[in-house]
């Protein structure tokens, strides 16, 4: 196929397939859409749910297939005035139908002319697999040779990794803190400061997999070519590729170095910065430079993965390293418009591992997604809750 997502997909795409393109693992043609009756919904839903529980891939309903060769052999349609209620119906299906809900599905038609038109339906590689078929509590998965009856043995394989992803995450992040702090040397660049902000997104679609996407293609400067900087007091910009995928850091010239961004192989991303921690001889620390970076690495990492076409959920970790006996300190005309408990009080910990922070996709409002973790940092400090919140969760700046 010469499209990438379901998006990208044109007539002349379709009538390419035709005579050419085989079903397999990750295509399948149907000429008719599903009936009206239980016995072809299960079928639907198992035909999807293989997919999802496998590699993901393709249905082309209106497509009709050589059943010796098993070609696309015409492109056909279904009539366009049946598309919209036709889509809602088996959208619906899908809803109702699997345990758990489908993370990754969409349907799009597209116009073949002469009235007619291809439902198109796309199922992404789903991390909440097995997925079931609630009309009969089947299994399915897809490969090569169709779908299939999942085993035992691999049912219980794939329960296993599914429980296993948020353990193994929040490991991933305790290793890469651990490197960070006693291995300084075989990070991806220095980072001179000793205080520093470490996020790390990790996008669950991907996370260990090489397979899913290429960070390499940012070594095209027309792909690469982010408007959005990762901190918004950046110092200085550079990047390049390296064993671990694709990195940005500044220190070109200068011999400190004060941030890097590192995209790793499997689209996770780690950024580490001593420039949101202003130096200070008295362990004080004003949040507003934490908070923006959080807000510009959100904004940064949303617009890479729209580059790479990479959806779905996306852990965001948050740590602070050198930090044990920092203070929030917003200067004598401020302190007194904070919600004050009291007393003052130091973060404590070193490192500090804030609470991850699920998002169902990037496309999320930064502001409002930071605002559990940036909570967190201000409840460590003795305050009741973050100054720049009001009580609903919307960003509202500092007193001024």
């Amino acid at each position: 196929m010469s499209f990438e997502t379901i998006d990208d997909i044109t007539l002349d795409d379709l009538l390419g397939l035709v005579d050419v393109a085989p079903e397999d693992k990750w295509r399948e043609f149907k000429l008719l859409l599903p009936e009206k009756e239980p016995e072809a919904n299960a079928e639907f839903v198992a035909d999807a749910t293989a997919f999802a529980n496998a590699e993901g891939g393709y249905i082309f309903y209106g497509i009709a297939e050589n059943p010796k060769t098993h070609l696309a052999s015409a492109v056909l349609g279904i009539p366009t005035a049946d598309v919209a209620k036709e889509q809602m119906r088996l959208e619906n299906i899908l809803r109702d139908h699997v345990r758990p809900r489908l993370p990754l599905s969409r349907m799009r038609p597209i116009d073949v002319g002469a009235g007619k038109s291809v439902l198109v339906l796309w199922l992404g590689r789903s991390h909440l697999a097995p997925h079931q078929n609630a009309y009969n509590w089947q299994v399915s998965i897809r490969n090569s040779a169709g779908k299939n009856a999942m085993e035992i043995s691999e049912l219980a394989d794939m329960i296993t990794r599914r429980e296993s992803l948020p353990n193994r995450m929040r490991q991933y992040r305790q290793n890469r803190v651990n490197l960070i702090r006693s291995a300084p040397e075989d990070m991806p660049s220095p980072v001179t400061p000793e205080k520093k902000l470490v996020v790390h997104y990790i996008p669950e679609e991907s996370f260990g997999r090489y397979d899913v996407v290429d960070v390499g293609q940012f070594n095209d400067p027309t792909f690469r070519g982010n408007t959005v900087l990762p901190l918004r007091n950046i110092a200085g910009f550079s990047n390049r590729a390296n064993i671990d995928g694709y990195m940005y850091m500044n220190g070109t010239i200068q011999t400190e170095y004060g941030w890097y961004v590192q995209f790793f192989n499997d689209a996770t991303v780690e950024l580490v910065s001593g420039l949101s921690l202003a130096p200070s001889n008295d362990n004080t620390f004003h949040p507003y430079w934490i908070e923006v970076d959080l807000f510009h690495s959100f904004r940064f990492v949303r617009e890479a993965y729209r580059k790479l076409k990479l959806a779905g959920r996306v852990s965001i970790m948050v740590s602070l390293l050198g930090m044990r006996d920092a203070e929030i300190y917003l200067g004598p005309g401020h302190i007194q418009k904070l919600m004050f408990t009291g007393h003052h009080s130091a973060i404590g910990r070193d490192p500090a591992l804030f609470n991850e922070v699920t998002v169902p996709d990037m496309e999320e409002n930064e502001e409002r997604v930071m605002w559990p973790i940036i909570q967190q940092l201000w409840r460590a400090c003795g305050y009741g809750n973050a100054a720049s919140y009001n009580a609903t969760g919307d960003f509202i700046g500092y007193p001024k």
